[in-house]
């Protein structure tokens, strides 16, 4: 299927770089570069990228783990096909069998930080016409790459200027790696908080100049989600950030946490990474 990106009914065009190695993860990767069309038109025109994580569900139905892709390429388009924002390069690291661990904040995402910072983005910046100013460079990932977009615009807002977090998955807490990760049973009075939550108590603050969108469902996983993120509306109201300018929190009724839902609703993120962060385009609508 990689050989056969064209048949996979992508708009534009998918480079792969297979087997990618690091200095700072355990185990090897593909990362893949989608072109959006008419790229090769012009030869000084250069352009926004967006760093995705789980990158193999991102452009091709054959490859994505449910048989359903995220859509990014039509998302993007029909964007720029409407006048709402630029076309942009998306940057897809797939995820190994580490995931959690590599995405986690509060465990490996520093490396996975420095695999993309240090090792992936200066070759991409190389080969590709790139707008490679913090301004211009976004990340996005859904789920525990939710967790990792929040914390390298935390971390990093040097270099990415905003995160798009889909069904961020906030409950995430000491309790539930040690059982599901570790192996173990963890021990401990707050042992279930979530590691989100503690940070929030601990006074945890944003960069300044940086903005955050997190969406989740009320379906499945995401049914556990609502609670979480309320408590995270009222730590950036707190900070002074402005709801649909800074950052927004958004709830979709009756959505899963799956591809086929994260696909529907993709159009909202990208329009909030892509347009001028004033512009009508990005508010949503509830």
């Amino acid at each position: 299927y990689m050989d056969d990106w064209r048949n996979s009914g992508v708009l534009g065009t998918l480079v792969y770089w297979r087997d990618v190695e690091s200095e700072f993860l355990t185990e090897k990767r593909h990362v893949e570069i989608w072109l959006p069309p008419g790229y090769d038109d012009d030869p000084d025109r250069r352009y926004p990228v967006i760093y995705m994580h789980d990158g193999q569900n991102l452009f091709d139905p054959r490859i994505a783990n449910t048989g359903v892709d995220w859509g990014v390429d039509e998302a993007i388009m029909r964007g720029v096909e409407r006048g709402a924002h630029e076309a942009a390069i998306v940057v897809g690291a797939w995820s190994s069998s580490r995931r959690t661990e590599e995405y986690s904040p509060w465990h490996e995402a520093p490396n996975y930080a420095r695999f993309l910072i240090e090792e992936v983005m200066p070759r991409v910046n190389a080969e590709y016409r790139t707008r490679a100013d913090r301004d211009s460079t976004f990340v996005m990932g859904s789920s525990m790459g939710g967790l990792l977009s929040y914390y390298l615009v935390m971390n990093r807002p040097d270099v990415f200027s905003a995160c798009g977090c889909v069904s961020t998955h906030v409950p995430f807490s000491e309790g539930v790696f040690s059982k599901f990760v570790a192996g173990e049973l963890g021990n401990g009075a707050d042992i279930d908080t979530p590691y989100i939550v503690r940070d929030i108590e601990g006074g945890a603050t944003v960069p300044e100049d940086v903005r955050m969108f997190f969406d989740y469902g009320t379906e499945t996983l995401d049914a556990e989600y609502g609670p979480t993120h309320h408590l995270m509306r009222g730590w950036l109201q707190g900070q002074g950030l402005s709801d649909g300018v800074d950052y927004r929190i958004q709830e979709y009724r009756g959505a899963a946490h799956n591809e086929a839902a994260w696909r529907a609703r993709l159009t909202d993120q990208m329009t909030w990474l892509l347009a001028e962060p004033d512009s009508p385009d990005t508010r949503v609508e509830d």
